[in-house]
């Protein structure tokens, strides 16, 4: 992909743009950047970020991707039943049950 990626192919895919001040932009922004923060080699990054920067539990860590998760699923506006088929059909043979329950109760969450 990385040598024959074309950006015609690319451009067309459609991102979400929601305002600077959506709640849940800015909290996929502290996810994200918490989330690749997790040493001082990132400490000025994690600064311009606004988030701390240092290990997290693997509880925290794993909580906060699937926190992640629900929340990029809810502002490409994906249904329960979408976020499962892409669970389902994402890797032959991977064990998602566990992720996809926990990715679920986020999803529910942010769309209450």
């Amino acid at each position: 992909v990385e040598v024959s990626m074309n950006f015609f192919i690319f451009n067309p895919f459609p991102v979400p743009r929601p305002p600077a001040d959506h709640p849940l932009r800015r909290r996929a922004i502290e996810l994200a950047g918490r989330l690749a923060s997790p040493d001082k080699r990132f400490a000025a990054w994690a600064k311009e970020v606004g988030v701390a920067c240092g290990p997290l539990a693997p509880d925290e860590k794993e909580d906060m991707t699937h926190e992640l998760d629900a929340g990029i699923a809810h502002l490409y506006n994906l249904e329960e039943k979408h976020l499962v088929h892409i669970f389902e059909t994402f890797h032959e043979g991977w064990d998602y049950d566990a992720r996809l329950r926990a990715t679920l109760k986020h999803l529910r969450r942010w769309k209450s």
